[in-house]
This record gives structure tokens, C-alpha cells and sequence, in this order.
């Protein structure tokens, strides 16, 4: 998971710019200065934000020593603060440590420690964590130190008897564009920078392209090969195929179409929830396969997904979303055309039925208006006609302070704002919720779409309506 940066110390806290001369010996003392924010609850704390974190990453393989010492021994704590949610009692000061143990994973490139829960973080583990965590870092320092960072990841993916998570770290490294800049962490998410460039990024391992026998290449294929003969090595089989398919294209394409028949074959004879597990790494492997002109590779796609009914993809609308991506980027093609009219516009079929009041999943499906789907001509047909479903679905309700609740019939709320611009009827005010509301709620998120509003009065929803009929038909 990405999310915005954190930059600096808060107002009662240390300077952006780290004091003292500058040294490695200086910035470990000033880890006790840090200060980064915790985001979101349940969220983490980006310790790999601050300032005083981020110098001494820059120090390379200069700081791994002592930072090891200080993950293994130093008994002071950062001024940051880690909780699982603020109602929850608990409450983790993270340690100096733990700053270390950031400092040192940007510095190698890898992850030594993966916390349990969303509230879980390596100063909880205590000292005797810390030292196992520091045991594992001094490890794979011992072993793959001393040479620059691009010559690790080499060796780590051409290593036979490293884990699956290592090899993929290492293909991942060489593999991410040189604009992207990934800040450690010692928590679930992840923070990811992109910066804009005059030219074509390039991947961080492009140095390698000169190494041989094997190359870059043959060391991705033979371990997508590899992952694929592990139990449960689908998944990672494919992220290893796209990760090839980043650093090479065009010969890229053997190890997709492979991990396409794999993925196939595990969802036509594993246990049912096979199909959500692999829908999306189906999607991901179509998606490049059409980049790279494999045009058999959308008529499998249908292939595949034609007698699928949708509860066989996952209870939620992002499951659907990922599983029928390569329909949104490739609307006109023969395939999807076909697909989409057997699955849209066919009398009967559970496809066609998801957008009318009375399914289940309703709320879910709504959402899928909003989404690129909406440029396939059949599933803009079926929200058009969604656009005159008057029924009744639930009730809106104008809360004190501008808040609006929404409830569905079936099942299911939710909360929004209103617009600051817009009068609002008296806090307490229901108003009847209808398909064709929800629907063009969905439709207004996308950009140039017209606003529509689901607490606007009924005469002012069916003219916004009007409209919304308009731009739908006009998508492409």
C-alpha cells in the first residue's frame, strides 16, 4: 500500500535538518530526535520519513556496523508513537532501535522483520527481538556486504538457496524505474515516491544489463520456473513473471503465457475460492501479455472468464475491479466485445442482473459504474438502463453538522459529507434512496462527469440524472 510522504518533526520536536557534524556516529545520536507521525488508524508510523533516518540511509555501507550495535543494544526511545487505533488503550513508544533497523533495511535494500497486525511493530518485540532481527541483518550483511547495492541483488536472485521473499525483493529492486524511490519502513504500508523525468525511466538495475551467462533475464525466468514447482508458489510465480516483464518486455513473454496456463489450470481444479485467489494474477499476466501483442492472450482471457459467475470472483467490488481490468483497457476488442455482450446484454445472465436493486450485492456492483468498465459498450448499455431504475433501495438521512448516513434495505451503510455550497434540509431529514441514485453517485466520481448528489431533492436528482444519461452514452 502507497501513501503520501512525512517529511520533518513536529512543532515541539527536532529541526527537519539533523544537528551535529553530520557523522554516522553524530546522526545514531541524534535517533532519539526522531519524530515521524503516525497516518491512519489502524496505520503505521514511516520512520523511514525522517530526516534523521534518511541521512544516514544516504551513508550506504559505511552506517551498517554501527547501526547494527544500536539495533542490538541502544535502550533509548524516538519521540514517535505507534497505536492500533485511539480508543484502544495500548500504546507502543518505538525505540531507537527500531529507527536502526529502518535505517539499515533502506540501506541493504531488504526486509528483516514483518510485524503481525496492524499494530504490531519491532520496539513491541523488545531487546531480544531486536538482537534475533540484528542476527538475520549481520547474516546477510556477512554474506552479500561489501560490494555496491545493484552487485547484491545480483547475487542474492542467482543464489539457489534463498527464500522465495528474497528473490522477488532482489528482482523487485532491479526491476522498479529509477523515478520510484521506496522508503523503509518497519510497518504494513509501504511508502512509494514517483517523481516526473524528461525522459523514459529507467530500472534501477540497468547496470546489470551487462552481465551474462546468466543474465538479468535467464536468472527471472528460471526462478518464475522455480517459484511455480513450490506449494502455493502460483502467486509469487506471477509476481516474478511481471517483474521480468518490467525489466524485459519482449522476452518476457514465454514466462507470461506459462504462468497464465498455471494460474488457469490451479482455479479449473482447486478448491473454489481458487478463483478469487487467481482472478487477479489472471488480469495481470493478460494485461501484459497484450502490451507485448499476444493477441490469443484476451481470447483466453474470455475463454476463461465467460462461464464464471460473479460470487465465484469475490464478495467485493474491488475483487471484480481487478478480475476484469483487461476488459477496461482493451474495450473494442473482438473478444471483450463478444464477453461483454454475453456477459452484459443477455437475457438471463447474472452479469446483466447485478446493477438492478434486488441483488444482494447491489452496493458492491454500483461501484463497478464508476470504474473504466463503464467504456465497454455492453456494461454501458446496462448503466444507462440503471439510470431509470426508480425502485427504492434505502434511505438517506441528514445529520447535525452537515453529515449525511446512507442505509440500504438490504443491508449496508455508510457515511459522506455534503457540499458546503449546497442547502441542505433540517438535521433529521430522510430522504428515499433509489438504484438510479447509487448508480449516478458511482458515475460522479469519474472525472468530467456531471455532480449528482443522492441528497439533493427527487426533482433536482432526475434532472442531474438527465445529464448523467448524456455522459454516460458519451464514454469511450
Amino acid at each position: 500500500m502507497s501513501r503520501p510522504a512525512q517529511t520533518g518533526h513536529d512543532d515541539a520536536g527536532a529541526p527537519a535538518t539533523p544537528p551535529g557534524d553530520g557523522s554516522v556516529a553524530a546522526l545514531i545520536d541524534d535517533l532519539d530526535l526522531v519524530s515521524a507521525r503516525q497516518w491512519g488508524q489502524p496505520g503505521g508510523v514511516s520512520l523511514g520519513d525522517d530526516p534523521v533516518v534518511q541521512a544516514l540511509v544516504a551513508k550506504g555501507n559505511e552506517a551498517v556496523e554501527p547501526l547494527l550495535e544500536c539495533l542490538e543494544t541502544d535502550a533509548r526511545l524516538t519521540r514517535s508513537v505507534h497505536f492500533w487505533r485511539d480508543f484502544a488503550h495500548s500504546r507502543s513508544l518505538l525505540s531507537v532501535g527500531e529507527a536502526a533497523y529502518v535505517a539499515l533495511s533502506g540501506i541493504l535494500d531488504a526486509t528483516f522483520f514483518g510485524p503481525g497486525s496492524t499494530g504490531d511493530d519491532l520496539s513491541a518485540h523488545g531487546l531480544e527481538g531486536r538482537k534475533r532481527v540484528a542476527a538475520d541483518v549481520r547474516a546477510y550483511w556477512m554474506r552479500w556486504g561489501g560490494t555496491t547495492r545493484e552487485e547484491r541483488w545480483f547475487k542474492v536472485l542467482a543464489s539457489d538457496d534463498q527464500p522465495a521473499e528474497r528473490w522477488l525483493e532482489a528482482a523487485a529492486n532491479i526491476a522498479r524505474p529509477d523515478n520510484v524511490t521506496v522508503v523503509p519502513g518497519s510497518m504494513f504500508a509501504t511508502t512509494t515516491m514517483t517523481a516526473s523525468t524528461a525522459t523514459a525511466p529507467k530500472p534501477h538495475g540497468e547496470v546489470l544489463r551487462a552481465r551474462t551467462a546468466p543474465s538479468v533475464t535467464e536468472l527471472m525466468a528460471s526462478r518464475v520456473e522455480a517459484l511455480a514447482g513450490k506449494p502455493d508458489g502460483t502467486t509469487p510465480a506471477t509476481r516474478m513473471a511481471l517483474l521480468l516483464h518490467d525489466w524485459d518486455p519482449k522476452a518476457s513473454l514465454p514466462s507470461l503465457q506459462k504462468q497464465t496456463a498455471r494460474c488457469l489450470a490451479a482455479m479449473g481444479g482447486g478448491a473454489p475460492g481458487d478463483k478469487v485467489k487467481y482472478a487477479a494474477d489472471v488480469a495481470l499476466l493478460t494485461q501484459a501479455r497484450v502490451q507485448e501483442g499476444d493477441r490469443a492472450a484476451l481470447d483466453e482471457y474470455a475463454a476463461w472468464l465467460g462461464p464464471i459467475q460473479p460470487g465465484e470472483l469475490g464478495s467485493f467490488s474491488s475483487d471484480l475491479q481487478r478480475a476484469l481490468e483487461p476488459m477496461m483497457r482493451s474495450p473494442t476488442d473482438p473478444a471483450v466485445v463478444r464477453l461483454s455482450r454475453a456477459m452484459f446484454a443477455t437475457r438471463g445472465s447474472s452479469w446483466a442482473s447485478l446493477t438492478h436493486a434486488s441483488a444482494s450485492s447491489f452496493w458492491g456492483i454500483a461501484e463497478l459504474a464508476g470504474s473504466d468498465l463503464v467504456r465497454v459498450a455492453a456494461f454501458r448499455d446496462l448503466v444507462a438502463a440503471s439510470l431509470s431504475d426508480r425502485e427504492k433501495i434505502g434511505t438517506v438521512k441528514i445529520q447535525s453538522g452537515g453529515g449525511i448516513s446512507v442505509a440500504l434495505d438490504s443491508g449496508g451503510s455508510m457515511g459522506t459529507g455534503a457540499d458546503p455550497a449546497d442547502p441542505l434540509p433540517p438535521a433529521g431529514t430522510v430522504l428515499v434512496l433509489r438504484a438510479c441514485d447509487l448508480v449516478a453517485w458511482e458515475l460522479a466520481r469519474r472525472e468530467h462527469a456531471p455532480v449528482f448528489r443522492m441528497y439533493w431533492p427527487p426533482a433536482r436528482r432526475d434532472a442531474a440524472l438527465r445529464e448523467m444519461v448524456k455522459y454516460v452514452r458519451g464514454v469511450r
